[in-house]
């Protein structure tokens, strides 16, 4: 069943993403499937797939697939517990979600070597992707990526409250395209405890780094520090852009991500 989306509406409805939507098998776990947007025009350049953040969903990207499908293939996941995908009672660890990305890159037989784009920790999921499968990437694209995620006090707090408590009014959420014990149990398991510094100082893989200055949703030196971080990382700062610059400032994304992607010097 098609799940509401939340907190976002389709501003630039060209394509019906649900047309292309296509189910994926979540690895160790029976019965349940990623939704997988895979739309692939003829004679593709190459493959690029857009990883959303934590509670977000593919739409998140709808400008990047408007955009880049008609020349790439472009491959867009909702997470486990996300958007469309089904929601096992799974710990949401990091190793979980590079094996649902692993699994995707299989099981829709992607290209020896393809782009992988990822926003916030979405693009956490990425960088431990580019270190645990470098041989499959030519490039590598974070979004308002952070090395590590610290939450506010009452955030934590938040999260410790039973998720009985929060069933009886979820549905009427106006935000977070995620079910609430995926969101419990994916920041408690990974998004707190996640340190990415060391693994960013691993990538090998060229990449791109996409950054706003006006994104304040975690400390500034999270993001900061990423550039200095990430081995000979080519930098776009967007300027004004907040937290979601793929949505606030989408065009120059694009092109951004365009002039990355087919620098051929800078391809592996």
């Amino acid at each position: 069943m098609k799940r509401k989306l939340r907190g976002m509406k389709r501003r630039a409805i060209q394509l019906d993403f649900d047309l292309y939507r296509v189910p994926v098998p979540i690895p160790g776990v029976r019965g349940d499937y990623l939704s997988v947007i895979d739309i692939a025009p003829a004679r593709a350049k190459n493959t690029i797939m857009f990883v959303h953040g934590y509670a977000g969903c593919a739409e998140t990207w709808e400008f990047q697939i408007n955009h880049f499908a008609r020349e790439y293939r472009v491959v867009v996941p909702d997470l486990r517990g996300h958007g469309q995908s089904d929601a096992p009672l799974s710990n949401y660890t990091m190793p979980e979600l590079v094996a649902d990305l692993h699994a995707i890159a299989e099981t829709l037989h992607l290209p020896e070597k393809f782009i992988l784009v990822g926003h916030s920790f979405g693009g956490s999921i990425c960088v431990e992707y580019a270190t645990t499968h470098p041989e499959r990437l030519e490039k590598l694209v974070l979004l308002a990526t952070a090395g590590e995620y610290p939450l506010p006090k009452v955030t934590a707090l938040a999260y410790r409250i039973p998720t009985w408590f929060f069933r009886p009014w979820w549905k009427y959420r106006p935000r977070w395209n995620a079910e609430i014990h995926v969101m419990k149990r994916m920041a408690l398991n990974n998004l707190r405890l996640w340190k990415g510094w060391e693994k960013l100082h691993a990538i090998t893989t060229p990449t791109l780094i996409v950054t706003g200055e006006r994104d304040r949703y975690f400390p500034r030196y999270v993001f900061d520090e990423v550039v200095e971080a990430v081995p000979n990382a080519e930098v776009y700062d967007v300027g004004s852009a907040k937290h979601k610059v793929q949505l606030e400032r989408h065009t120059a994304v694009n092109r951004a991500i365009t002039r990355f992607i087919e620098d051929k010097q800078r391809s592996t």
